[in-house]
């Protein structure tokens, strides 16, 4: 056990467990008390209408047909729905049949895609910045968002979209410092699973896909050269956040 963790610290710079330290005490002073509540705040019938998708599912419900309680569907006579791929409701029901139906079961999930993100978004800055104060000042100010900590751990799909771009941009970085395709294929897969769960998510994807036509038209997009066809492991911008 021991050993286990030297080789845990050894892993992880002196900048990366200050960054855990900072994070994992901001999540327990803000969540220890909420993650077994149910809906609160604002946007309440919405959530609402999240965990009613989410019942229908663990008691059944076929994945390509969404169901609510509210009976509004096919002329007041069904719970049916439509809007964003119900993907996400139906692993969270999967979830519920192993736990049973409990919020916190719900949240926790929620609360680990948004560490999983956050600790993306730190080392992305990490590879572009060398200072570790304003590596770290940069990564806080994204959790000084009310709205992206509230929701980050509600029943919405909004913060779990969000985050998984968070880490799809994460990987089309390390795709252009490797050269390796299969970042940008893991890339692709997270812009493909928050698009369907959220279609406003992928503005971000729009945008890389506007670079990509850009460069095909021969048009260089970063000063002297493209984008996706230059690797540039060795350069001084790109250095590994080692601290």
């Amino acid at each position: 056990m021991n050993l286990l963790i030297e080789s845990v610290i050894r892993y992880f710079s002196l900048g990366d467990r200050l960054f855990w330290w900072m994070l994992v005490s901001l999540l327990l002073w803000l969540y220890s008390g909420i993650l077994n509540e149910g809906p609160l705040n604002v946007h309440i019938w919405r959530q609402a209408d999240c965990l009613s998708l989410t019942q229908q599912y663990y008691e059944g419900a076929a994945l390509l047909e969404p169901q609510m309680h509210m009976q509004m569907g096919d002329g007041y006579s069904s719970g049916r729905t439509a809007g964003e791929f119900p993907g996400f409701y139906y692993l969270m029901a999967q979830v519920w049949k192993v736990t049973g139906k409990q919020y916190w079961s719900y949240r926790l999930p929620m609360l680990l895609m948004m560490v999983l993100a956050i600790w993306s978004f730190y080392k992305s800055i990490g590879v572009l910045l060398r200072r570790r104060w304003l590596v770290l000042s940069i990564t806080f100010i994204l959790l000084a968002s009310p709205t992206f900590l509230f929701y980050g751990v509600s029943f919405l799909t909004d913060a779990p979209a969000f985050c998984l771009v968070l880490i799809a941009l994460s990987s089309v970085l390390q795709h252009y410092r490797t050269g390796k395709w299969n970042w940008f294929g893991l890339a692709m897969s997270l812009f493909l699973a928050a698009g369907l769960i959220k279609i406003s998510s992928l503005i971000a994807f729009a945008f890389l896909l506007g670079i990509w036509i850009l460069e095909r038209l021969g048009i260089k997009t970063l000063d002297n050269r493209n984008f996706y066809t230059h690797t540039h492991t060795h350069g001084e911008h790109c250095r590994a956040f080692y601290l």
